[in-house]
């Protein structure tokens, strides 16, 4: 088990991203790049409100982030989050 998140915590998160590479060959090939990201939880939501089996953390990121952003169901905030999957926390800063 990680570290507690809670909403308005400051975290650094790592995880790596796949896309799809133009390779010879008959089987699927994956590329990967690191993403890295320090910024503020702004919502915790989870797929049922008592016992939730996915939970993901919608942060605002500090300075630029080129990954992609988006906007939670029901969110009104005025700009979008990047959404982090608790297992993606290095740490809680």
């Amino acid at each position: 088990m990680g570290p507690m998140i809670r909403k308005g915590d400051r975290i650094r998160a790592q995880w790596l991203a796949t896309h799809l590479c133009a390779l010879a060959g008959a089987q699927m090939k994956f590329g990967a790049h690191g993403r890295e990201l320090t910024g503020t939880v702004r919502h915790v939501r989870g797929d049922h409100p008592v016992n939730p089996t996915v939970v993901k953390l919608y942060v605002d990121p500090e300075g630029d982030f080129d990954g992609p952003k988006t906007t939670p169901y029901g969110c009104t905030c005025d700009h979008p989050h990047v959404e982090v999957d608790p297992s993606w926390v290095a740490e809680v800063l």
